[in-house]
């Protein structure tokens, strides 16, 4: 029996704690990991059942240099999952490659020969960035009721808390998951992580159709990018009680809120909509991810679904029901809007029509905030909006808004058939 299969002095995989099946042994701290809970290919499993040397995550070296200093530049082989620096490699790899790496040994192998024209052209194509494509939308299993699965999940520097459920694959189904921010696609363990995000595009798919300083905003199809949205929307599943769409995106659109950081565009929040919405709503659902809560993004995107609105020359609602918290935001956006053209007006009256119009805001929503603000009475047989005296100083005390540009917009309205006019 090999060294990568022995399991008398460490029978627990460190991933997942199973003591059940064959695990790899590291040659230099002897941990033991399923070759699964390193989201190890099948090919690459089976090579490295037969090797002897395999090296753990944490103790993985240059097998040239036998160093492991400088992380960011030890490139993982695909086919043997041997480090090599950069530096080291003859030729040397100035570049982290975009697609898949071999190293020498492996990439002029004689086995290997057969296989090499098709991994050359392998390394041509683009990388897409994929998670749920890499298993059939039927291992999407629906929800068992009961404790949550996935406890924890890292997200860039963060460590988030879950509140429910998502139906993420039975085998990611685990209490601590990682999450790539910039593609989101999700990891068994931190290792591959880091063996993705060397390869990850750095920006999510899509449309960039907005950008103003570090704040991005794309336009993903969800027919055009389904493992993408698929992604986006398990992630969201995490945090909000009542998302019900995991993987039929083909009939949505997705607007993805980014910051531009020195490795990419990593995701803030979303929001989503039909693409060719049957009645007047302009946003289905809405997330500003837990850890940038508090910082205005959610009002951001709200504000932004309403200035797709009106360069669409239309009126906009969100898909009702609200939940609780989202009436209270949605509420205190309009409140803003209608004070902000309020504290401009120059005229004694305004209908409830042109207000609608103005603002992009349907009339029944300005109606209903108004209301709840006692900012409308009847009086001598019509309806008086009521402009607040400390409208100014109501206007300073909130906190500080992202504010967006129209001209920074670049983007067109779809036809009725979902495709730009």
């Amino acid at each position: 029996m090999s060294r990568a299969t022995k399991r008398n002095k460490h029978p627990a995989c460190e991933g997942c704690k199973q003591r059940t099946g064959q695990l790899l042994v590291c040659k230099s701290c002897e941990e033991s990991w399923h070759t699964a809970c390193l989201d190890y290919p099948p090919r690459l499993a089976r090579t490295l059942m037969e090797q002897s040397d395999w090296q753990c995550p944490d103790c993985k070296t240059c097998q040239i240099c036998d160093k492991k200093n400088k992380q960011k530049e030890l490139l993982i082989c695909d086919r043997c999952d041997r480090g090599l620096h950069m530096g080291c490699a003859v030729p040397q790899v100035p570049d982290v490659p975009k697609g898949p790496f071999f190293c020498d040994s492996c990439r002029y192998d004689s086995r290997l020969r057969s296989h090499h024209k098709q991994e050359v052209e392998t390394k041509r194509r683009p990388f897409k960035m994929f998670a749920v494509a890499d298993t059939p939308d039927e291992a999407i299993e629906p929800l068992a009721v009961g404790p949550r699965d996935i406890e924890t999940v890292s997200f860039g520097a963060h460590i988030i808390s879950t509140l429910y459920n998502s139906p993420y694959p039975e085998s990611y189904r685990i209490k601590h998951l990682f999450i790539c921010e910039v593609c989101l696609r999700y990891f068994r363990s931190q290792f591959s992580l880091l063996r993705h995000s060397q390869r990850c595009e750095a920006h999510p798919p899509g449309e960039e159709i907005y950008r103003d300083g570090h704040l991005s905003v794309w336009e993903v199809d969800g027919k055009q990018e389904p493992p993408f949205c698929r992604n986006l929307c398990l992630l969201a599943k995490l945090f909000l009680e009542q998302k019900t769409l995991y993987y039929e995106v083909g009939h949505f659109l997705f607007y993805v809120l980014t910051e531009w950081t020195p490795t990419g565009a990593k995701v803030l929040g979303y929001f989503s909509k039909e693409n060719v919405p049957t009645i007047e709503n302009n946003l289905s659902c809405l997330l500003t991810l837990p850890q940038y809560r508090q910082q205005g993004y959610g009002k951001l995107l709200i504000d932004f679904s309403y200035l797709l609105t009106r360069a669409e020359k239309k009126v906009g609602s969100p898909e009702k029901p609200l939940s609780d918290l989202g009436l209270v935001t949605y509420r205190s956006y309009w409140r803003d809007k209608i004070l902000e053209f309020l504290s401009t007006f120059q005229y004694n009256t305004i209908s409830i029509v042109k207000l609608s119009e103005i603002t992009g805001i349907s009339q029944v929503d300005i109606i209903s905030t108004l209301q709840a603000y006692e900012m409308v009475k009847y009086w001598r047989g019509e309806h008086v909006i009521l402009r607040p005296k400390d409208i100014k100083e109501q206007l300073s005390k909130r906190k500080p808004q992202h504010k967006l540009d129209s001209k920074l917009l670049k983007w067109k309205p779809r036809n009725s058939g979902g495709e730009e006019a």
